[in-house]
C-alpha cells in the first residue's frame, strides 16, 4: 500500500466540479441530495485548512495457468474494487 498526501487545490476543483453536476441533477433525483451533502461538507472540511487530502493506492499481483484465467481474476479484481 502506498499513501501520498494529495494536492489540496486539485481536490478542491474536483470537489467544486462535482458538485454543481450533482446539483443540475438533484431536482430530477432527490436521492442524490445526500451525496451533495456529503460533497459540500468535505469542501467545508478542507476550506478549514485543518487537514490535507490523502490518496492511497495498492497493488495486487495476480498468477495464473494460462491468459485467460488470469483475464479472469483481473476482472473478479475490478469488480471486487468497484464495491
Amino acid at each position: 500500500m502506498e499513501m501520498r498526501s494529495s494536492d489540496l487545490n486539485r481536490r478542491m476543483r474536483r470537489l467544486k466540479n462535482r458538485r454543481l453536476q450533482v446539483l443540475g441533477r438533484v431536482e430530477k433525483q432527490p436521492e442524490l441530495r445526500t451525496t451533495l451533502q456529503e460533497i459540500e461538507a468535505e469542501i467545508d472540511e478542507l476550506a478549514t485548512g485543518k487537514d490535507r487530502p490523502w490518496t492511497a493506492s495498492h497493488s495486487i499481483h495476480l498468477w495464473a495457468e494460462d491468459l485467460d484465467l488470469l483475464n479472469s481474476l483481473v476482472m473478479e479484481q475490478k469488480q471486487f474494487g468497484q464495491q
